[in-house]
Formats: structure tokens, sequence, C-alpha cells
């Protein structure tokens, strides 16, 4: 009897190796990840940081050999791959057709997972769907990718090996990457994604800066209606580093004030609103509620009223010409001043306030009875 050990290729590469004997074959499965993060502390103990346990147990992704050489690599203090890992998935490239890489690189744009529609899409023929359905096969076949039966949308692989997507999203040039990631974002999106986070990363990497300051706009604001605050402050960062506009930048940061009082941290909420206010149209509907949310932020901060400015802005609040589609926010933004002025000791302005409210309810032929406090 001989036991041998080898590759999945080794069938393509000697086809006829074992065709005088009688074989047994046996394909050995990957490490589940448990079974990966056990071998990782035994060789090098409990004190690895989990950033670090997770970065190679994903990039091994169950092969033995990649997770050896990986933790090789973190007992003896280097971050870069080592370079017996990096041959080998090199050559296993090497060996594709020049098709099939083409497709496994645009594949890499979308990330650990991917579609074939969203392939043939980056490649930009109507055709090619049967074309990349047969790479994929392929691919399928050497080990590459796996298919996934239930994905979110029709036919969804994904990569066997975080190494194996990195080594290829490498091979991209900069201008190949940018202009996929761009057509990437664009499939997505008609795709129906509802990950804003996979939409933003997507347009910013293509150069769409418009399309990101939008998507992480929303993703910012998903995360604020989780409960997320700190990432919902990250996010309105990132959308302001795409080159957000001055009325976009607004709202963000009136997004971040919201994060940052729900956390206690008024001063930093304050400063915010403070920013928000000058670079939002006065007279829109989220100016007025900008503005009187940093009026109501600054009694809260129990300095008096003229000294905190809370008159100045008590008067822009009245005196700004309200937006067609802002009439109902312009008078939500009087009350709520007009209430915060009465717990400030500002009776006179509060008053000036009610009185606006009542001409306002009047203007618009309604009868509002307004309750003094």
């Amino acid at each position: 009897s001989i036991l041998a050990l080898g590759q999945p290729d080794v069938h393509r590469l000697f086809p006829q190796l074992w065709s005088g004997h009688a074989l047994t074959e046996m394909r050995l499965g990957e490490l589940s990840r448990k079974a990966s993060e056990r071998l990782v502390r035994e060789v090098v103990g409990d004190a690895i940081a989990e950033p670090s346990m997770a970065r190679i147990v994903a990039q091994a992704a169950g092969n033995a050999f990649y997770l050896e050489e990986l933790i090789r690599s973190v007992a003896e203090g280097r971050a870069d791959l080592p370079s017996t890992v990096l041959v080998m998935v090199q050559a296993r490239l090497a060996s594709l057709d020049p098709e099939a890489r083409r497709v496994l690189r645009l594949a890499s744009v979308f990330g650990a997972t991917f579609w074939r529609a969203g392939v043939t899409a980056l490649l930009g023929d109507d055709g090619a769907e049967r074309h990349v359905g047969e790479q994929l096969d392929e691919l399928v076949r050497r080990e590459l990718v796996a298919h996934r039966d239930n994905g979110r949308f029709a036919e969804e692989y994904t990569f066997r090996h975080g190494l194996v997507r990195d080594a290829v999203y490498g091979a991209l040039t900069d201008a190949d990457r940018q202009a996929a990631h761009h057509l990437a974002g664009q499939w997505l999106e008609r795709a129906g994604e509802t990950d804003a986070m996979v939409l933003a990363e997507q347009f910013e990497r293509g150069g769409d800066r418009q399309g990101a300051v939008s998507w992480y706009e929303r993703a910012a604001s998903q995360a604020l209606d989780g409960n997320d605050y700190r990432t919902a402050i990250e996010r309105a960062d990132r959308a302001i580093a795409c080159g957000a506009t001055p009325t976009e930048r607004g709202a963000l940061l009136a997004l971040q004030a919201e994060a940052h009082r729900w956390t206690g941290e008024f001063d930093a909420a304050a400063a915010r609103l403070d920013e928000a206010a000058k670079l939002l149209p006065e007279g829109g509907g989220r100016w007025y509620e900008v503005t009187s949310e940093l009026l109501a932020a600054r009694v809260r901060a129990g300095a008096t009223a003229r000294l905190a400015g809370v008159d100045v802005l008590a008067d822009r609040l009245m005196d700004a010409a309200a937006a067609p589609d802002a009439q109902a926010a312009q008078i939500i933004a009087w009350s709520r001043a007009a209430v915060s002025l009465v717990f400030s000791g500002a009776g006179a302005l509060a008053e000036r306030l009610f009185a606006r409210i009542e001409a306002a309810a009047v203007d618009a032929g309604d009868r509002v009875l307004v309750g003094r406090v």
C-alpha cells in the first residue's frame, strides 16, 4: 500500500498517475474556525491579540499549510505574508488560463463574496455571462472559489481563501481597480444591495465621491437608528472626508451632534451644532431644527441667555425667511426655542416667540392652542 499526499491540481498535472492502480481517494476538508484558533493558541499562546487571530484565521481559510506559515510569521513578529505562502498562491494563479485569471481579478473587486452577474457587468459584454459561468465552473473545480446555493443575489460565489483574493486584487492596476469599483457599486445598487457601507466603500474606491458621501450618510443614519453612536460618528467623518458639500457637511455634523448628545457628550454636540448652523441654508427645515437645538443646548449648559448668545439665536429664528417647504419646521423650532427660553429665565423672548407661533397659526387658517410653561 502507498499513501500519497497531493494538492487538488495533481489530477490535472498528472492525469495518468494512478491509472494502473486501484485508487482510493480521500479529500481532506478544511480546518474549522474553532480548530484553526486552537492551533494558533497552541503555537503562540493566549497572548495573541484578537484582531491578529481573526486575520490569520480568515486568511488561511482552513488551509493547514497556509495557517502554519501564517502562525510562524506572527510568532517571528513579521506583519508581511510569508514568502512560502505567496509563492504557493502565485503558482496556483499562474497555472490558470488568462481568461480565468481575468474573471478572478474582477471578482475580487466585490470582496470575499461575488456574483456571476456582477462579474459579467464588469466585463461590459452582455454576451459574456455564459463565458463567465464557464470560467467560474473551472475555478470551482480548481478549488479557488466555492458556489453558494442560497446567496443574496443569483449565482453567488466566495473565495475559498482570503490570500487568493488579496493576490488577484493586488494584480489590478490602479486605473482598472478604480473603474471596476465604480461599476461594481452601480451593479450592487441596481441589484438591491441594502448595506449602505458596502455601497459607500465601492463608490469611494471607484472615485465617485458624491455617491460615496450619500451612502456614507445613509450608513451613519443606520448606525444612529441602531443606537451605535460611535459608528455613526465615524461614518459621518468618512462622508465628510470624501468631500461633502457645505450643506451635506452641515447635515452630517447635525447627525454627529445627535450621536454625541445620546452619549452624554454635550459640549461636543453643541460644537457640532454651532458649525452645522453656519453651513446649512438659513430658513431651511434642517437649519431650523439645528438652530433651535443649539439654542436648547446652550440653555442646558447653564449660561445666562445673553452671555450664551441665546438671544441672538432666538432673533435669527424669528427673522429668517422660511423656505416654502419649511413652515412646519419653523413653527416646531419656535416652539422648542420658546420652551427652552422659559427655562432659561428669558421670559420676554419666550413671549415674543409664542406670539409669532400664534400669528403663524392664524396665517395658516388654523386655531392652535399654545400653552405657556
